[in-house]
């Protein structure tokens, strides 16, 4: 069977129709009769779909047929009319048979492909990024958290992620992440009256148990708790024997003394009459109200039996406070409070009184400031330290 190839193709397979079971060789020639390809296939009495698989190059008057004779293969003796149009790919135009053209050999249903197109060959420079890979340590705070592509973590351990670079490889990071915990602080801390305390933001002015909880820079956060309290150091003066004795009911210790005769003892035996004075220092160098003590005579010196249970309150002091005390023997009175330029501000006098004596003073007009109250008889002067805040 001659036929022409227009574009290089395979031929898959076709259908014959036996009259008897044997063996035949199926042959694809060439323009000249050479044999291009052939198989021997064991065909079946009837249809048989027969499945070649030929190479088959572009050219004019290729042959498809058999090897030998005797075949007892079907053909059609009448109706063929040729050229049969295969698609784009080839063209049946005959058969070499001397009988009539209207004859047509063997095969039917012819299947063919065509060859994949193939372009001209190009060199081309490849570059072949390897992955990169990163180790890191970080540090966080506790609660607080470290982010890594969709990946978050919180706890400490070591972590690996696979990232895509900008050069579409793989960017594989190892973190080594450590969580650092919050520093924890406690303090005891002793003010002196009318002091104040300051750590981070906050300002305190009275006794209490402050928690503060301050941020630095690169660093995690560092909780203090702080206890704090007053030293308020109460001095008075009393008499002994000819001698005058310091007597401290508060503060810490150990005092430190300091006499208006200069001396530095816990007590003084003075050998001129005046009016004598103290100041007590304690260990947080915090200095008590000024005491004072008047001798008219050394050879007979008497302890303050006037005056008892003597109360200012409260000190420190937002504008009202209260003087309170209680005299066991009938004297005249003078209580008087002083600005810090020793100008009166409020007397109160009391003639030839005894009992207890209880007084609320009004200071909200005053300026906020240090104040004394000087309590007054013929032969005693307290002087006691107020702060109006």
């Amino acid at each position: 069977m001659p036929a022409r190839w227009t574009a290089g193709s395979k031929l898959l397979s076709l259908d014959i129709y036996a009259g008897t079971s044997q063996a035949i060789t199926f042959e694809l020639r060439d323009n000249n009769s050479q044999v291009l390809c052939d198989t021997i296939i064991n065909v079946q009495l009837g249809l048989n779909t027969l499945m070649l698989n030929f190479d088959i190059p572009i050219m004019n008057s290729l042959e498809l047929g058999i090897g030998g004779t005797g075949s007892d293969l079907y053909r059609n003796s009448t109706g063929a009319v040729y050229p049969y149009q295969i698609g784009n790919l080839a063209s049946i135009t005959g058969h070499n048979s001397p009988n009539s053209n209207g004859y047509h050999y063997f095969f039917y249903n012819i299947q063919l492909a065509q060859e994949a197109c193939v372009s001209a060959i190009e060199s081309v420079d490849a570059v072949i990024n390897s992955d990169s890979s990163v180790n890191q340590s970080i540090s966080i705070c506790q609660g607080e958290t470290y982010q890594i592509g969709n990946n978050i973590y919180s706890y400490p351990g070591l972590y690996y992620d696979t990232l895509l670079s900008v050069n579409n490889c793989d960017s594989i990071i190892m973190t080594y992440l450590s969580v650092n915990s919050d520093y924890y602080n406690t303090q005891q801390i002793v003010l002196c009256e009318n002091e104040n305390y300051q750590i981070g933001n906050s300002t305190y002015t009275t006794a209490g148990i402050y928690i503060d909880t301050i941020s630095f820079l690169n660093s995690c956060d560092s909780i203090f708790t702080t206890y704090l309290s007053f030293s308020d150091v109460a001095v008075q003066i009393y008499a002994q024997n000819n001698s005058l004795y310091s007597s401290v009911t508060s503060g810490i210790v150990p005092y430190s003394y300091l006499w208006s005769s200069g001396e530095t003892t816990s007590s003084i035996s003075p050998l001129i009459p005046g009016t004598f004075w103290l100041l007590v220092t304690d260990n947080f160098n915090c200095t008590g109200d000024t005491a004072y003590f008047v001798i008219e005579d050394v050879n007979n010196i008497h302890e303050n039996n006037i005056i008892s249970g003597l109360n200012i309150f409260p000190n420190p002091t937002e504008g009202l406070v209260e003087v309170s005390f209680e005299s066991i023997e009938n004297s005249d009175f003078t209580i008087s409070i002083l600005n810090v330029l020793s100008e009166v501000v409020f007397e109160d006098k009391l003639i030839q009184f005894s009992g207890f004596y209880q007084k609320k003073i009004n200071l909200y007009n005053f300026a906020k400031s240090i104040y004394i109250i000087k309590i007054e008889t013929s032969n005693l002067t307290i002087n006691k330290k107020l702060i109006l805040r």
